[in-house]
């Protein structure tokens, strides 16, 4: 026999399905006792105990984020598709916006501002702590641990986004920063290529630069191609910069910030140094309108740090 679905078990059992990290909305209306010496409101006819659940409500609404690609759609779409055939008697209401986080945080905190209800958001490692910190989504652990098909153990610890030990998100991909080359470009220069340094142990941050000065292009002072560039001006981007060096944003319990050290002076130095002094990657402030827009691309740029989550990007140019 197939158990009634509620809003409970909906948004425990789409945990299964995945949708970015899942994040399960706060807010849900709930019943109160009247207020001494209030009278209670007319008692209703006794219904059957079968019946409880035709009042809960069987509509989930997901606040979906879609770079509008194929590839993202499709994915999606299967996964929409997969919960919609696993629970029929749900009707599940997609509402997608696209054009950047900015768009999504935007909605999500106005619905939840004018009680507008939302049942679960595509979440982002980079503003979960936000939401959760203004109380508009609820940690995972109580639907997980009422979900017979789902269990902690399912789940690698890194692919589970916690705050204070509890679960707020969990990833349908993960995966981390790689180092990206044009080839063309690579064998053009007559360059060993990172895999062949690599095989050699010759692949450091030191050889990386000597790569970027020498897939650089310049005509006179202003430059037509840039040899290197990652989102160093983002602070999740350059905690990879900062590892490298031995260094890091917090110390390891986060209880105390660690950017006075020397390893963190160093790498804040030597990212500094790839854009004032060896001028192999682009300013983020202030650009040059003769320089070159750094798009990889647009072959303008030789070679990035960039996620696996590019790679539709890269393909689809």
């Amino acid at each position: 026999m197939k158990a009634k679905v509620t809003r409970r078990t909906l948004l425990g059992g789409s945990l299964v399905a995945g949708a970015g990290l899942l994040a399960a909305a706060c807010g849900q209306p709930v019943a109160t006792m009247p207020a001494e010496g209030e009278a209670p409101a007319a008692e209703e006819e006794a219904k059957p105990a079968e019946e409880t659940t035709a009042m809960e409500p069987k509509k989930v609404v997901y606040l979906h984020y879609t770079t509008t690609q194929a590839v993202w759609e499709e994915n999606f779409g299967q996964i929409f598709d997969n919960f919609r055939a696993q629970f029929p008697e749900a009707e599940l209401q997609v509402d997608a916006v696209t054009g950047g986080f900015g768009v999504l945080i935007e909605k999500a905190v106005a619905s939840f501002a004018g009680n507008v209800p939302i049942d679960m958001y595509y979440g982002h490692f980079s503003y979960i702590s936000q939401f959760a910190q203004q109380e508009m989504i609820q940690p995972l652990d109580p639907f997980i641990a009422k979900d017979a098909d789902v269990a902690r153990e399912d789940f690698y610890d890194h692919a589970l986004e916690k705050i204070q030990g509890q679960i707020y998100g969990i990833a349908w991909f993960n995966q981390g920063k790689e180092f990206w080359y044009n080839a063309d470009q690579v064998t053009e220069a007559g360059l060993a290529t990172p895999d062949e340094l690599v095989a050699e142990g010759k692949w450091t941050w030191d050889a990386a630069l000597e790569f970027a000065q020498k897939l650089t292009k310049r005509e006179g002072a202003n430059t037509t191609r840039w040899g290197f560039f990652y989102a160093y001006h983002s602070t999740g981007w350059f905690g990879h910069h900062l590892k490298a060096w031995g260094a890091d944003w917090w110390n390891d319990d986060i209880s105390a910030a660690t950017m006075d050290t020397p390893e963190f002076a160093a790498a804040v130095q030597a990212a500094q140094d790839l854009v004032v002094k060896h001028e192999v990657s682009p300013r983020i402030s202030s650009p040059s309108e003769n320089d070159a827009k750094a798009s990889f691309e647009e072959e303008t740029l030789a070679s990035r740090l960039a996620s696996g989550a590019n790679t539709r990007s890269f393909q689809a140019n």
